[in-house]
């Protein structure tokens, strides 16, 4: 499982790579894997988009339908997708707060985060949809700014009701299992709250706060020549990480069996000197 701060780093190192791969923070509701997303993004000053799957239509996902001036059948985005250059939209509202109310669909220079949150709960044909997003960032015509990306969420299928995603379409995220620390937990409900008698008296038993159990995994994770370059992309930027978190890291995208074999293996080679190598 990985903590607050430990999904974090996890996103940030993810999006360094350049691995063509979405995070996906897999965890029980109410943990709170949205304001995660929306701390990471405004810490960097970036957007945050929260797309609600579970709550969506086809066409609140995918757009609309509309006949061109030349007879034929175009796609129209929805709206909150970026898609206007900040300067142009920025003639229609008087300062940066009324760009946010006012303006939809304009792109932030910082970029942003699409956040698909119940990514796995959502109608047979968003999911279908889900692919093209997911895979190349595109919706029908519409791409989105290279300096936007994708975070997921899901909840545990043995847990919730939830649609199963194909061997395809699991394999084009990294799974991240999400849980906080009580501690984590703690500290934004009181930086959020301040002190509360509620919060006093779930610190004298930590048993009280109910995170949900660690008992799921990730089926038809496949190391594929596909993923084994998005491991060693992953891996190219954790080598000075301790093993503890290589292999959570690394158990986003290989089975927890083959991460550690393949620590192992690290270890093993770390331990051959030059004299047996000749």
């Amino acid at each position: 499982m990985m903590n607050f701060k430990e999904t974090i780093q996890f996103i940030d190192v993810l999006r360094k790579t350049g691995a063509n791969l979405v995070p996906c923070l897999l965890g029980h509701t109410g943990i709170g894997k949205t304001e995660l997303v929306e701390q990471y993004a405004a810490s960097r000053n970036m957007d945050c988009i929260v797309i609600h799957v579970a709550q969506l239509e086809p066409s609140d996902f995918i757009g609309l339908y509309q006949i061109d001036e030349d007879g034929r059948t175009t796609n129209c985005p929805p709206n909150w997708l970026p898609y206007k250059d900040a300067d142009t939209a920025s003639k229609k509202a008087s300062n940066k707060m009324a760009l946010n109310k006012i303006v939809k669909g304009v792109i932030n220079p910082n970029g942003g985060i699409i956040f698909l949150d119940e990514i796995n709960r959502g109608h047979e044909d968003i999911r279908q949809s889900l692919y093209q997003l997911v895979n190349k960032k595109e919706i029908h015509t519409y791409r989105l700014p290279d300096s936007y990306s994708l975070v997921a969420a899901a909840n545990p299928s043995n847990s919730y009701e939830t649609y199963e995603f194909d061997k395809a379409l699991t394999n084009r995220f990294a799974w991240v299992k999400f849980q906080p620390e009580i501690a984590e937990s703690f500290e934004y409900l009181t930086k959020k709250h301040g002190s509360n008698p509620i919060l006093d008296w779930l610190k004298t038993d930590k048993d009280l706060l109910d995170l949900g159990d660690d008992d799921f995994e990730i089926d038809d994770m496949l190391l594929s020549p596909r993923m084994t370059e998005n491991a060693i992309l992953l891996y190219n930027e954790i080598t000075q990480e301790n093993k503890a978190t290589k292999r959570k890291f690394l158990e986003a995208l290989i089975q927890k069996e083959k991460v550690q074999a393949f620590l192992s293996f690290e270890e093993e080679m770390q331990h051959i000197n030059f004299k047996e190598v000749l």
